[in-house]
């Protein structure tokens, strides 16, 4: 009989490193990469199955064959000629999403203003026309 291990924390420790170094961007592509369905994916994160020892090996096989480790601690650190790339292109893809998402909430803040100007004018053209009457 297998062993049954309920590991949402640890597969959450392994699906952020993930994200963190820009390997996946979503659960999704986590679960292509890891070789297990989205669906499991899913419910593994929630913490609504559990799985087995051999099924968490085979995420950690995944992982740690793109040169990401897993330390007791939790922590994750990238190793290889590409780890310093993939932590920048982690980071920088992070930096470039708030950065697209800042640039749009200030483009409707001025259309917002622009709005307000054009009415202020509008009144002011109307007092003006009425004052000349």
């Amino acid at each position: 009989m297998k062993e049954k291990v309920n590991y949402p924390s640890d597969l959450r420790i392994y699906y952020d490193a993930a994200l963190k170094f820009g390997l996946v961007h979503n659960q999704k592509e986590f679960a292509k990469l890891v070789g297990i369905s989205e669906t499991t994916i899913s419910q593994m994160l929630n913490g609504t199955i559990t799985i087995s020892n051999q099924t968490m090996k085979r995420v950690d096989d995944a992982i740690s064959a793109k040169g990401i480790h897993i330390e007791g601690s939790g922590n994750a650190t990238a190793t290889g000629p590409n780890s310093t790339a993939q932590v920048l292109s982690g980071d920088l893809s992070a930096l470039i999403k708030e950065m697209g998402e800042q640039r749009q909430s200030f483009i409707e803040q001025l259309h917002v203003k622009d709005q307000q100007i054009a009415e202020c004018m509008q009144l002011l053209k109307e007092a003006i026309s009425s004052g000349k009457k």
